[in-house]
C-alpha cells in the first residue's frame, strides 16, 4: 500500500480509507509492504469514483456519510418531537392549581351573575326577554372567567 500511495502522493491512511471504501487490493501481507494494491485496477476505482462523484447530486458522499447524516438527521428530528412533547405536557401539580383557578373563577363570575340577574328577573314578566338577559349574562360571566385566567389573552393566539 505504501508504494501505491507514493506513486500517487496519498498518504497510508488515505490508502488505507479508500480499501475500506473498496479499492482493489491483495490480501493482509506482513511485513513492510502489508497489502499489495495492484495500480491498474486501484487507479481505475479512483477514476470511476471520481467520475461518479462529479456526477452525484449528493457531493458523492460514502454510504457510510449517508448514513451518519441520515442518523444525525433522525437523533434530530427525535429531539424536537420530544421538545414538542414536553411543551404540551403539564405537570399534574400545575395542571390542578390551573383547574381550582377555573373553579373560583367560575364561582365569582356566577354570583356576579346572580346578583345582577336578581333584581332584574323580579321585574320581567316576558320568557323571551328572561332567555335574552340570561345569554347575555352567560357571556358576560364567561368573559370574565377568561379575563381572570388569562389576563394578557395569550391563550388566544
Amino acid at each position: 500500500m505504501s508504494e501505491f500511495g507514493r506513486m500517487l502522493g496519498l498518504s497510508r491512511q488515505t490508502v488505507a480509507q479508500y480499501v475500506a471504501e473498496g479499492m482493489p487490493a491483495g490480501p493482509a501481507g506482513r511485513g513492510v509492504n502489508g497489502r499489495q494494491v495492484p495500480f491498474a485496477a486501484a487507479h481505475r476505482w479512483l477514476l470511476d469514483r471520481a467520475v461518479a462523484r462529479a456526477r452525484a447530486h449528493d457531493g458523492g458522499e460514502t454510504l457510510r456519510q449517508a448514513e451518519t447524516r441520515k442518523a444525525r438527521a433522525d437523533a434530530d428530528l427525535a429531539e424536537a418531537k420530544v421538545a414538542a412533547l414536553r411543551e404540551q405536557m403539564v405537570p399534574a401539580a400545575v395542571a390542578t392549581a390551573a383547574f381550582a383557578a377555573c373553579l373560583r373563577s367560575f364561582d365569582a363570575a356566577a354570583e356576579a351573575m346572580i346578583d345582577r340577574l336578581v333584581p332584574r328577573i323580579a321585574v320581567e314578566t316576558s320568557p323571551a326577554v328572561l332567555r335574552h338577559m340570561a345569554l347575555d349574562e352567560a357571556r358576560r360571566a364567561r368573559q370574565q372567567m377568561a379575563d381572570d385566567l388569562d389576563p394578557d389573552g395569550e391563550a388566544a393566539s
